[in-house]
């Protein structure tokens, strides 16, 4: 579906931009609605005296031409994604960025108000609020605002969503004491206030990194999930269905797969490929190596129109025959669970380097050696030849 930019778009040239777009797609229009466009002052919304962001005016003209609205909410990387009152306020997400249409581009950062900010986080839930309460007098069938969905965005690549309390009560409910962290990671800490503080991550990272990583990882995506909920409470008060992040635009359905394990990595979205994990504002040395293999076989992988998929996303499909799966010697309980699952129903999976042997547990993989191969290979500009031979 096309996007319709309704206010960087003069009024008078809305109908026949519509119009055209509705040529181009039965399904109708995507149109985003940008927080930073209707607040400029602290609280102070404006949705009807500046002609191009009347958006009462938008859905009546769209819904006199017969075009479908499917209004989208959210943070990208346009300035518009947050008022300028948030601009100073911190903390600031560090997230990454990558330029859209390049094969081979840099990873930058940018630096964008936090929801951890309790000013951020109620303001767009107050904007949000009242941005529903108006579309919802012009929701279909009687009006043209057929759907309406939240996009996460750049949110999800916050390198810090949670503060030191959160991950301190979340490591000792998934350790339960901290004896059992130390004896995994063969530390000596003597607390969790300890482990949460940067210094304490640090030397996670130092012992085990993988599995510091998944649990950093597993934080993020619980503190994230928080946000998620707030968010869709609001939908829920204005009687909007909620459309989950997952149901993009892209969709990308695999037959034969190279899988990557990407618990080092923040994967971008579709075919743009990942970007390292940031833990508190760095880079680890063992993220930067995962990254560059990553960025290696993509690169392979895009040019034999093979696409990569990371591992903790991928499913397999009815045309599955064989997964690839580059991973170190750890891999999730619950990649573990899906790789036999697909074993189970006739799969083959091959490792390039070696079968993983422990979860984020330390607890055991045990693999049907009739279903698996282990093939050695060494990283070098021949590997993602050899991959894609294990699916002829």
């Amino acid at each position: 579906m096309a996007f319709f930019d309704y206010s960087n778009t003069p009024t008078g040239d809305w109908a026949p931009y519509l119009t055209e777009l509705k040529q181009g797609s039965i399904e109708g229009v995507v149109v985003r609605v940008f927080w930073g466009d209707h607040e400029s002052l602290k609280g102070v919304r404006d949705f009807h005296s500046k002609s191009r962001l009347k958006l009462e005016k938008l859905c009546s003209l769209a819904h006199s031409i017969q075009v479908p609205l499917h209004f989208r909410f959210g943070f990208t990387e346009d300035p518009r994604s947050f008022p300028t009152w948030t601009h100073t306020l911190t903390p600031q997400a560090f997230v990454p960025t990558q330029v859209e249409q390049e094969l081979i581009s840099p990873w930058e950062f940018l630096r964008v108000p936090s929801f951890r900010n309790e000013e951020v986080r109620k303001g767009f839930l107050g904007f949000l609020a009242e941005a529903l309460s108006l579309l919802s007098l012009h929701r279909a069938p009687e009006g043209s605002a057929q759907t309406v969905s939240f996009d996460p965005g750049i949110l999800l690549a916050d390198s810090c969503p949670m503060d030191q309390s959160f991950i301190e009560s979340e490591l000792s409910q998934r350790y339960q004491s901290i004896e059992r962290l130390n004896g995994l990671f063969q530390t000596s800490f003597n607390s969790f206030q300890s482990v949460s503080k940067p210094a304490g991550l640090k030397t996670l990272l130092s012992k085990r990194p993988w599995v510091a990583c998944w649990d950093y990882k597993n934080l993020k995506s619980k503190a994230i999930q928080i946000w998620e909920d707030e968010i869709k409470a609001v939908f829920k008060e204005n009687q909007f269905e909620w459309i989950s992040p997952g149901a993009s635009d892209f969709e990308l359905h695999l037959g034969n797969s190279i899988a990557l394990d990407d618990t080092f990595l923040e994967a971008l979205g579709g075919l743009k490929g990942f970007s390292p994990l940031i833990i508190q504002g760095e880079v680890d040395p063992n993220v930067l190596a995962a990254f560059r293999l990553a960025e290696m076989l993509r690169l392979e992988a895009a040019f034999q129109g093979q696409p990569i998929v990371g591992l903790s996303s991928w499913t397999p499909s009815s045309k599955s025959r064989v997964c690839v799966v580059v991973c170190s010697k750890f891999i999730s309980r619950k990649s573990y669970s899906a790789l036999c699952q697909f074993i189970e129903i006739g799969g083959r999976v091959v490792f390039p380097f070696a079968a993983p042997k422990w979860d984020e547990n330390l607890d055991s993989l045990q693999w049907n050696p009739k279903a698996i191969s282990q093939q050695g290979w060494e990283v070098d500009e021949k590997l993602f030849e050899k991959m894609s031979g294990c699916f002829l």
